[in-house]
C-alpha cells in the first residue's frame, strides 16, 4: 500500500486530471518510428520547439508523449510536433494545420535562411518553422515551401514577414572558432602583417652571408699564417743542413785523428825496434 498522494514509479501517469482552470495532462502513444526522434538532446529540442509554438508543455515518458496545457494547446502541441518526428515533413501535415502560414522561398535564397537564422525567428516570435515538399507537390520547381506554425496569429504573420526580409540578407560567415565574423576580418590582417616577413628574412640572410664573407677573410689570414709557418719549417730544415755540415767537419777531424794515431803507431813501432836492438846488445 502507498501513502495518500503517492504512487509507484512503475504506475501509469495520471491523465485527464485538471491542474488548474482548463489545464490537463494528455497522454499520446508514439506512432511507429517516432520514439527515436525524441531521444537525446536533439529530441528534447524538437519537443521544446513544438511546445513553445503551441503554448504547452511536452514530455516523454516510457513509450508515450505527455502534453500539458489547455485543450487547444495540447492539440496544437501534438500537431506541431508530428512533422518533426520524421526524416522529411510531408505536405499533407501542413495542409491540414489551421494555425500555420505558408511562405515560398526561392531556392537560390534558401542558403540565407540558415539554422541559426531560423532559430532566432522561432525564439523571437514563439513559432515553429520548417520546410516541406509542398512546393514540389504543387509543381513549383524554383521555390521551396516554408511552414510557420504558432498559436498566435499576429506573431505568425510577423514571423512570415521577417523571413521574407531575411531571405534577402546574406548571413555573416561563422569563424573557425564559432564566434562569428568574416574570414577576411581575421585572416586578412594576419596575412598583411606577415607580408614583409620574406623581406626581413632576406635581409637577415644577407647579413649572415656578409658575416660568412668575413669568415672567409679569416680563413685567408689563417692560410697566410700557415704559409708563414711553413716558411719557418724551411728555415728549420736549413738549420738541419747546417748541422750536417758540422758533422762533416767532425768527420774530417776524426780522420785527422786517425792519421795522428797511425803516426803514433809508427812511432811505437820504431821504439820497439830500438828496444829490440838494446836486447841484442845485452846479449
Amino acid at each position: 500500500a502507498h501513502r495518500p498522494g503517492t504512487h509507484s514509479p512503475d504506475a501509469p501517469a495520471v491523465t485527464g486530471v485538471s491542474l488548474g482552470e482548463g489545464v490537463a495532462v494528455e497522454k499520446r502513444p508514439f506512432a511507429e518510428g517516432e520514439a527515436a526522434f525524441c531521444e537525446g538532446e536533439d529530441g528534447v529540442k524538437r519537443m521544446n520547439r513544438a511546445a513553445s509554438a503551441a503554448g504547452c508543455v511536452v514530455q516523454q515518458a516510457n513509450e508515450a508523449l505527455y502534453f500539458v496545457g489547455s485543450a487547444k494547446a495540447r492539440e496544437l502541441g501534438a500537431e506541431f510536433l508530428k512533422p518533426l518526428l520524421a526524416d522529411a515533413p510531408v505536405s499533407t501535415l501542413a495542409d491540414n494545420m489551421t494555425e500555420a502560414n505558408k511562405v515560398f522561398v526561392p531556392n537560390d535564397k534558401k542558403k540565407n535562411l540558415t539554422e541559426a537564422v531560423l532559430a532566432k525567428v522561432e525564439a523571437e516570435f514563439s513559432v515553429l518553422v520548417f520546410f516541406d515538399d509542398g512546393a514540389s507537390m504543387s509543381g513549383i520547381e524554383d521555390s521551396s515551401r516554408m511552414v510557420v506554425c504558432g498559436y498566435d496569429a499576429e506573431k505568425r504573420t510577423a514571423a512570415a514577414a521577417n523571413i521574407k526580409e531575411l531571405q534577402e540578407i546574406e548571413p555573416p560567415q561563422e569563424s573557425w572558432g564559432g564566434s562569428g565574423g568574416d574570414w577576411d576580418d581575421k585572416g586578412g590582417k594576419d596575412w598583411e602583417d606577415n607580408k614583409d616577413w620574406g623581406d626581413d628574412k632576406g635581409k637577415d640572410e644577407d647579413k649572415s652571408w656578409d658575416k660568412k664573407d668575413g669568415g672567409d677573410k679569416s680563413w685567408d689570414k689563417k692560410e697566410e699564417k700557415s704559409w708563414d709557418d711553413k716558411g719557418g719549417e724551411d728555415k728549420w730544415w736549413e738549420k738541419k743542413d747546417e748541422k750536417k755540415d758540422d758533422w762533416s767537419k767532425k768527420e774530417d777531424e776524426w780522420k785527422k785523428k786517425d792519421d795522428d794515431w797511425s803516426k803514433k803507431d809508427d812511432g811505437w813501432g820504431k821504439k820497439e825496434d830500438a828496444w829490440n836492438k838494446k836486447d841484442d846488445d845485452w846479449k
